[in-house]
């Protein structure tokens, strides 16, 4: 006998009546955005003289014309049933807020108290008053959403939820509330900022979740618990269903449909359509047999439609919304996608029959495990931004046919996958995990797209073996490298390819990173990942524990934000260098080192973005540059505003290169001198780094000045 959960949840807020204009008015001013704090509060647990806090994340005036502006003041109230402002709890004012949406201002939290006296019909609150205006409006909504639970003296308040649940009656479930700060769909943090009803499941009880209805706007379900993360209705009641994973039926079920509409006569009165997992079917159907898939078939996740037919041959708006589907197969009679029918879905590859040319608004939107796309239509149908915003395809491929790679790849929209790759073969695609890094990517070759078990110590391989095939390792996704756990980075010969900030600099415990000498494409200098094809600095690693590093000769580019150190204090640029990036040193010791060192060889001044450095370093920085070219930096808009520039020769004590010195040879890192003479040799930037009569000296990687008997070679190791 199959056992089934459903789990019955209450929770009710009081409606807000509208009030007389002498008490408080009825049109609305300012709405609190989607998925923050909403405007009304149960005082149930609000007791007089007692603190609690009140929040929301985003202001913003959405109910007044494209000329109008807001200004006035916000306030958080105590009103009566009948309308009566009690009591103004707190208030802001001069608020002025711009016209339409997303204008607006951000984070408000507040401790309060009442000192009135609360009966059970008052309510809580925000309110605006319009400056120049005598009444006080309900700041209210369509798209206000309530995600306020009670608190009591800032304790959060329990409750008991009784469930029905595999043939036992009456298995108390406690719920309770939980704060959260975020959930993230792709890279875009949703925040929340006030408690949320969860609700516990027993540890020791087998179940499969699925949410039957009614919608909610948001409703998280993980393996141990439910949360109910908003509320956007004064009174509502969710039902959940759960099974044992032995009473899920797995094997595919086939049902042919003869008539449009019928498919519910074959099973509304069988109990397995509860437990159907797996269905094919075929004949002629339409939006009421997808409907019944949809709503009467809570475990449904694979969907065969192959061998059908739809009505019309689009699949109908809202098909497979919200619907946990994890596969679908859908007719080649298709010639479209409804709005929003296969949105918020599990798919992970869609197929799309080459009929297909129309795609209604949001028919793919937020199906966030969508990673594969195959196309066999040739045409690049225009899409709206909405169709495949939220689904992976950042990190996914979009198959398309023969000959029309390029036309994919300039579209707004289909172009933002990751790869297009021509051809319909999906098997030579890859997604893998080998407990220390995801792949991705077309065979031979695949893409580390994320660290998901960070050591001390990360080594990139060079290949890694996948479905009994050898992939080339040749590229690093963006911002994979940002754990603090990781101290080192070794990077192969093989690696190609990195995306942006793949190695962030604001990895607070990194300390060097290496890459193989045969790398075509990158290098390391002292522990310093370049770009050899751009020359260009991408990442000084922030726990280098060096004060003073020399760029080497060659580099044209500092990229933006490459340096974080903590404890660099000199930095000394090559001649060639060109540019420095946005905000390049801005957060590095040399903006807390007192008297920071920074010397400029290059006989033109770089260009610096905004931000190069800290406002701290141009004040107190000392700036070495060529001495002939002194008045063109102190004229220069980007190096002028160092309050100190002083021409190189004073802080180098080395000015002439003179003829070279035929007795020098250098193997690797050893320098050998076949001389009698005392050997001085200097650091680019003049340190003294070796004075003696030493025949053989290593060095490690660099550019040096050597003097012998008056003479200055420079040599780079």
């Amino acid at each position: 006998m199959h056992r089934i959960a459903l789990i019955m949840v209450s929770f009710i807020l009081p409606v807000f009546i509208n009030c007389h204009a002498a008490k408080l008015g009825s049109t609305p001013s300012m709405l609190v955005m989607e998925g923050k704090f909403g405007m009304q509060i149960d005082t149930e647990n609000v007791q007089k003289d007692v603190p609690f806090n009140a929040f929301f994340d985003w202001i913003g005036n959405t109910s007044y014309s494209s000329e109008k502006k807001f200004r006035g003041s916000l306030a958080l109230a105590l009103i009566s049933e009948d309308g009566e402002i009690k009591e103004i709890i707190h208030q802001e004012n001069n608020l002025n807020l711009s016209p339409g949406w997303g204008f607006g201002q951000h984070q408000r939290f507040y401790n309060v108290r009442v000192s009135s006296d609360i009966s059970d019909s008052d309510i809580i609150r925000f309110i605006t008053l319009e400056k120049g205006e005598d009444a006080w409006l309900p700041v209210s909504s369509l798209q206000s959403i309530q995600t306020y639970c009670n608190v009591k003296s800032n304790k959060v308040m329990k409750s008991k939820i009784t469930v029905n649940i595999l043939g036992h009656n009456d298995i108390p479930f406690e719920g309770y509330c939980e704060g959260t700060y975020g959930e993230s769909r792709q890279y875009d943090p949703i925040y929340s900022s006030g408690y949320n009803l969860a609700i516990k499941w027993p540890e020791d009880k087998p179940h499969h979740f699925v949410k039957v209805g009614p919608d909610l706007d948001r409703v998280q379900i993980d393996p141990d618990r439910i949360l109910f993360q908003s509320v956007s209705k004064p009174e509502y009641t969710v039902t959940l269903m759960a099974c044992s994973d032995e009473d899920l039926i797995t094997e595919q079920r086939h049902f042919t449909v003869e008539t449009p509409g019928s498919l519910s006569q074959q099973l509304t009165d069988n109990e397995d359509r509860l437990y159907i997992n797996n269905i094919s079917v075929s004949g002629h159907i339409d939006e009421n047999d997808i409907a019944f898939m949809r709503d009467e078939m809570p475990m449904l996740e694979h969907i065969d439609l192959s061998n059908a037919d739809i009505s019309g041959g689009i699949l109908p708006d809202g098909a497979f919304n919200e619907k946990g589907i994890v596969s679908i197969i859908l007719p080649e009679s298709l010639i479209g996608l409804g709005a929003n029918s296969l949105r918020n879905t599990k798919l992970f590859k869609l197929n799309i029959p080459k009929k297909v040319c129309y795609y209604g608004l949001n028919a793919l939107n937020y199906s966030e495990n969508l990673t594969v796309v195959v196309l066999h239509n040739p045409n690049v149908i225009p899409v709206s931004w909405c169709v495949l915003e939220g689904t992976n395809r950042s990190k996914g491929v979009l198959f398309v046919p023969k000959g029309t790679r390029e036309a994919f790849a300039t579209d707004e929209q289909w172009g933002k996958f990751s790869m297009i790759v021509e051809g319909d073969n999906t098997d030579d695609w890859v997604s893998a995990n080998d407990g220390t890094y995801s792949y991705s990517g077309i065979y031979p070759n695949v893409t580390i797209s994320e660290v998901t078990n960070p050591e001390y110590k990360m080594i990139v391989p060079e290949t890694i073996e996948i479905r009994d095939r050898t992939f080339n390792v040749t590229g690093i996704g963006g911002r994979v490298f940002a754990s603090y756990l990781i101290n080192e980075i070794y990077i192969p010969k093989s690696v190609t390819s990195l995306g942006e900030y793949a190695v962030e600099s604001t990895c607070s415990n990194l300390t060097k990173i290496e890459v193989d000498e045969d790398n075509p494409r990158y290098f390391s200098d002292g522990g310093v990942l370049y770009d050899r094809k751009t020359a260009t600095m991408l990442t000084y690693p922030q726990a280098k524990a060096d004060s003073e590093y020399t760029v080497p000769e060659g580099i044209t580019d500092i990229g933006g934000w490459a340096c974080y150190n903590k404890y660099l204090s000199k930095i000394s640029l090559p001649s060639t260098l060109q540019s420095i990036g946005a905000c390049a040193f801005c957060y590095s010791n040399l903006q807390y080192k007192n008297n920071p060192v920074i010397i400029s060889k290059a006989q033109t001044p770089p260009f610096i973005y905004s931000s190069g450095f800290s406002a701290e370093t141009y004040i107190n920085a000392q700036v070495y540059v060529p001495a002939n070219s002194l008045s063109s930096y102190k004229a220069d808009p980007d190096w002028r505003i160092f309050n100190n520039i002083y021409p190189l020769s004073e802080e180098s004590g080395i000015e002439n290169i003179e003829s070279e010195d035929d007795s020098i040879t250098i193997s690797g890192h050893i320098v050998n001198i076949n001389t009698n003479n005392p050997v001085e040799i200097y650091s680019i930037d003049g340190k003294l780094f070796h004075k003696g009569h030493a025949k053989s000296i290593e060095l490690p990687t660099g550019i040096y000045l050597l003097r012998i008997n008056g003479k200055v070679k420079k040599i780079r190791i």
